[in-house]
């Protein structure tokens, strides 16, 4: 059998709850003798036009940022390049090349090329053979 727990008389109040009650009353306290004045009006700031940070020179050499649109003939093909003509994502590409069904990569100094003419004739065969 539980016992119940009378309610006690008395309510305690943590020390937190005690420290808040006695700032509240200091505020309202100020504010009844006048020592709370309103907040002065920010000061207005023209606005100065920046001007832009020059930018470095490119450095000898170096590519731009922007690729050059394939060509119709070139020899060779961007991964980019044979997304784009075959209409697959580069993940799509990646695993058709894990799986040996993607002809003609050619790899030149660690970068992946594919050939267009071996690509192109690898379609044409699959459009005639399905």
């Amino acid at each position: 059998m539980s016992r119940k727990k009378k309610p006690s008389k008395r309510t305690y109040r943590t020390p937190a709850e005690l420290m808040a009650d006695k700032r509240i009353e200091s505020i309202r306290e100020k504010a009844l003798q006048g020592f709370m004045q309103p907040a002065p009006a920010p000061e207005v700031v023209p606005m100065v036009r920046m001007q832009p940070e020059p930018q470095p020179a490119p450095r000898r050499g170096a590519t731009s940022k922007a690729k050059k649109p394939a060509t119709g003939n070139s020899l060779l093909l961007t991964v980019s390049d044979l997304c784009g003509l075959l209409n697959l994502s580069r993940s799509t590409i990646n695993r058709m090349e894990r799986n040996g069904t993607l002809p003609g990569r050619v790899e030149l100094g660690g970068a992946v090329r594919y050939h267009r003419e071996t690509v192109e004739a690898w379609l044409r065969d699959l459009a005639k053979n399905p």
